[in-house]
């Protein structure tokens, strides 16, 4: 057990049509439950293969190889995990094994889902939603574009980097550059949550409670 909701467990395999001799080595990573499994390349005969250590065990240089290559794969997985929590990235076994296989998302960008949102909410209009929610979606998509030039100088921003700061930033440029008021400052903070809140649903981004520190 690597942590409350995270372990790592070292296994052999069994192939099909297996009779007896060496079985693949895999390592099963788990976190809150969900599970991703991976080969480490190695093999181990059945018959040296120590599950309650989750190693081979002998004193030849082939057992000690083995055992050494496991121990960094071990090491790797540790790393993997710490650098997606430093990097303020959600943490699964997926992209725990994507970080491990050099497979990297590309992160998401918070006008790149406003956008996406607003155009999925225009088809929407008429049934589910009115034109004036569209309206305002529009407008709060705007203001978020200007803040983020006004604050950052940048044409978007990066989903997993949006803080504290972030918002009370935003409610600032709200009431002090485009003059809103408080009414209307928090209506335009709720249309950013309901964008924050899909990209918590959606794993892009953990930090819930900065989301949550302005009640509805």
């Amino acid at each position: 057990m690597i942590g409350k909701n995270f372990s790592l467990l070292f296994f052999l395999k069994k192939p099909k049509n297996y009779l007896s001799g060496y079985r693949p080595i895999y390592m099963r990573i788990t976190v809150e439950g969900q599970s991703k499994e991976m080969a480490t390349s190695r093999k181990c005969d059945l018959k040296l293969w120590d599950q309650k250590s989750e190693r081979a065990y002998g004193k030849g240089e082939l057992i000690k190889e083995l055992n050494n290559h496991l121990a960094t794969l071990k090491v790797k997985v540790f790393e993997a995990r710490l650098s997606l929590i430093e990097n303020n990235k959600p943490v699964s076994a997926e992209s725990i094994k994507n970080l491990l296989v050099g497979r990297v998302e590309k992160s998401k960008l918070v006008l790149e889902v406003f956008k996406y949102h607003n155009e999925q909410l225009a088809t929407l209009v008429g049934s589910d939603y009115s034109p004036e929610t569209l309206r305002r979606y529009k407008i709060s998509f705007g203001h978020t574009l200007s803040f983020i030039k006004w604050k950052y100088d940048l044409e978007d921003f990066t989903i997993n980097k949006l803080n504290y700061e972030f918002l009370t930033d935003y409610v600032f440029w709200l009431k002090s550059i485009r003059k809103c008021n408080h009414n209307t400052t928090m209506k335009y903070i709720r249309n950013f949550r309901k964008i924050g809140n899909g990209c918590i649903r959606s794993g892009w981004l953990i930090l819930i409670k900065y989301f949550s520190f302005y009640e509805l």
